[in-house]
């Protein structure tokens, strides 16, 4: 008996299935046949696109600056303990409750902050810098950049990494903003900078840097992006923004694609 319900309950099932099938396929002919039928599918599905992104940039207008997670919601540090310190900050462990009340511990390098910029030697060239990392492997293509010496100001420590990462000084420089770069375990913090009207200078770099300097198109560098051969994180950010900042304020016009 229990087989012939067994039977009986498969052939339901493939026959249920065997509908369904149909079904879509019914669907799928007559949108096929009825260009009408697809358009107003489409535009139904346009409009519900289009009533989403406008929600969402309503909701991101209405939103205060303060509102942001980074400003206004932060942690409860109860205790800190500090497993190791060097040259590129304190590593600790932080006793902290979340601001939705859970309490964890959570692994912390407390790091200085840092600078980088874009040189723009012409309207449509920068400088930068083929760099060994040991941490990444190899060389990497990267912006001048450096950590804030205590309290320094960012843009003093653009101006002073430029000269001595590339020979170069900067009669003008302007802030492209700043960019949290691994939010994940460190509060590094990097401002971000633009510098023009450039004039030789005296590099002074440390022993522990192995720097290639190179004149590239401004329009090569972006493409190098797309095409995965530019990789640091603060470079990507500091050439895109360093575009989009000269397109818009008319400093160098917008890079030759």
């Amino acid at each position: 008996m229990s087989c012939r319900r067994s039977t009986a309950t498969a052939r339901t099932v493939r026959r249920q299935r065997h509908q369904a099938k149909l079904r879509s396929s019914t669907a799928h002919q007559l949108l096929g046949r009825r260009p009408w039928a697809r358009a107003r599918a489409s535009e139904a599905a346009g409009c519900a696109a289009t009533r989403y992104v406008a929600a969402m940039r309503e909701d991101a207008n209405d939103r205060p600056l303060d509102a942001d997670l980074h400003l206004s919601e932060r942690a409860t540090v109860h205790q800190r303990k500090v497993v190791w310190t060097g040259s590129v900050g304190e590593f600790g462990i932080d006793d902290v409750t979340l601001p939705n009340g859970a309490r964890t511990s959570l692994a912390v390098l407390a790091h200085p902050g840092a600078a980088a910029v874009v040189p723009f030697l012409d309207a449509h060239h920068v400088v930068l810098l083929r760099q060994f990392r040991h941490a990444a492997g190899g060389m990497l293509w990267e912006v001048p950049a450096g950590k804030l010496d205590g309290d320094e100001d960012p843009q003093r420590c653009a101006i002073r990494e430029l000269e001595e990462e590339t020979g170069y000084c900067a009669a003008r420089i302007e802030a492209l903003g700043p960019i949290h770069t691994t939010p994940g375990f460190t509060d590094e913090l990097i401002h971000l900078f633009a510098a023009f009207d450039l004039k030789p200078g005296q590099v002074a770099r440390e022993a522990d840097e192995h720097i290639i300097t190179e004149v590239v198109p401004l329009s090569a560098a972006l493409e190098w992006i797309d095409r995965g051969r530019i990789t640091d994180a603060k470079s990507i950010c500091a050439l895109l923004k360093a575009d989009r900042h000269a397109s818009r304020h008319g400093v160098t016009g917008p890079a030759q694609r």
